[in-house]
């Protein structure tokens, strides 16, 4: 059973629910999929790994964010059937740890 777990190693973010934490901002690029909807593909980087999360809405974004930079993270593990994509972003903004 997958459990709910905060502030883990983007390595282990396959094994939970849903994870926040503390991650280093790597690449924001927008999209359009094949049916004209937009979405944004985020990738975010640890001592452990990289993983791209993808937000379909972009109230999840809090102020704008700075390429390499630290920000705080909320997302979940689900599959999205038009996307194929199954790490989807709930929250992001700059962190405020610096």
């Amino acid at each position: 059973m997958k459990k709910h777990i905060t502030h883990l190693k983007l390595t282990e973010a396959y094994n939970n629910v849903r994870f926040k934490g503390q991650y280093f901002l790597t690449g924001f690029v927008a999209k359009v999929n094949e049916k004209g909807e937009s979405y944004i593909e985020i990738t975010l980087s640890d001592a452990t790994d990289s993983l791209t999360l993808y937000c379909r809405d972009q109230s999840c974004i809090l102020s704008d964010l700075q390429p390499e930079s630290l920000v705080d993270v909320e997302a979940h593990v689900n599959l999205h059937p038009e996307l194929n994509h199954d790490l989807h972003l709930k929250l992001i903004h700059p962190s405020s740890l610096i």
